[in-house]
């Protein structure tokens, strides 16, 4: 992820903090099973961004491309092998595991273009 798509990611987990926030790199995909465990594949990063634990933050009160700030943002760097489980305040409700690729989702927070896609394992 570029440095700027993680900022995206912020700004959009800062107005929506009870969202988990994922982005992953090129040549990189996370299994998703148990409605939330999370393991990563691939050979780049998965940066998770938790909002949950914010105490402050001025998102609201500036303008557009201005710098903003968050304080107590959890952010977790994760690589090949990894596992992460999601906070249960915010589990996935998947009935069958699921891998999702950097290549279908162009992250942002939910896809630049506005389009993910889910592919069966």
């Amino acid at each position: 992820m570029t440095r700027g798509r993680i900022v995206r990611m912020t700004q959009a987990i800062c107005t929506n903090p009870e969202c988990i926030g994922m982005g992953l790199e090129e040549d990189t995909a996370i299994l998703v099973t148990q409605g939330g465990h999370v393991e990563v594949v691939g050979s780049g990063l998965v940066t998770v961004v938790d909002g949950m634990g914010i105490t402050q933050t001025n998102i609201y009160d500036i303008g557009n491309g201005e710098p903003f700030t968050a304080k107590s943002l959890k952010v977790h760097l994760l690589r090949d092998k990894d596992e992460y489980d999601v906070p249960s305040y915010k589990r996935f409700q998947l009935q069958e595991p699921v891998i999702l690729f950097r290549a279908c989702l162009n992250f942002g927070f939910a896809g630049e273009n506005g389009k993910s896609k889910v592919l069966p394992k």
